[in-house]
């Protein structure tokens, strides 16, 4: 979740997420992002998961929940 106190949430989201796909991208690692409306501002959440994880699929249903819930 990134903060957004001060405005700043989008630029905070960009630098995570160009840090992950430069240098974290293993093979057996997903990244999901959702965009949660909260009021006159939104929130950004970010997943990383192994998908050897055991509720992998449990885990992307959530965010794609997330990710209509907010249209």
């Amino acid at each position: 979740m990134c903060d957004s106190s001060d405005g700043r949430t989008p630029a905070r989201f960009r630098k995570f997420t160009s840090w992950y796909y430069r240098n974290l991208k293993p093979d057996d690692l997903f990244k999901m992002d959702a965009h949660l409306p909260d009021g006159d501002r939104t929130t950004i959440l970010s997943g990383i998961l192994s998908t050897r994880h055991p509720y992998f699929s449990q885990f992307v249903e959530l965010f794609k929940s997330l990710s209509k819930a907010e249209k």
